[in-house]
C-alpha cells in the first residue's frame, strides 16, 4: 500500500516575522535546519523510498536534506508552486 506523508518546509525568517511569503524565495533558517535534522530522524523508521517537492526554496531545501539523510531519491516537482501574492508578498500579515 502507497503512503504519502505531507511535510511542511522548516521555518524561514518569513515564518517567524510573520510575513508572507507567498513564491518569494527565502531560504531556511537556523530553526528550519534543525527542524529538518529533527524531522529526519523521526521519518527513519517509516522506511521512505522516494522526496517530492515543489521548487520553492524552503519546500527543496527540506526535501533535499530529507532525502539526502535517508539516501532517497529527490524529485523536484516544478508544476506544484505556492501562489503568488503579488504586491503582498513580504508584508506582515497584519499589513
Amino acid at each position: 500500500m502507497v503512503q504519502i506523508i505531507l511535510i511542511r518546509p522548516g521555518t524561514t525568517d518569513y515564518d517567524q516575522q510573520g510575513r508572507i511569503q507567498g513564491t518569494l524565495e527565502v531560504p531556511l533558517n537556523e530553526q528550519g535546519a534543525s527542524e529538518v535534522t529533527r524531522l529526519t530522524e523521526e521519518l527513519r523508521a517509516l522506511h521512505i523510498e522516494a522526496v517530492y517537492a515543489p521548487p520553492c526554496e524552503p519546500a527543496r531545501q527540506t526535501a533535499e536534506a530529507i532525502a539526502k539523510a535517508l539516501k532517497v531519491k529527490f524529485k523536484k516537482l516544478d508544476r506544484m508552486q505556492n501562489v503568488n501574492h503579488g504586491l503582498w508578498q513580504g508584508l506582515l500579515i497584519d499589513e
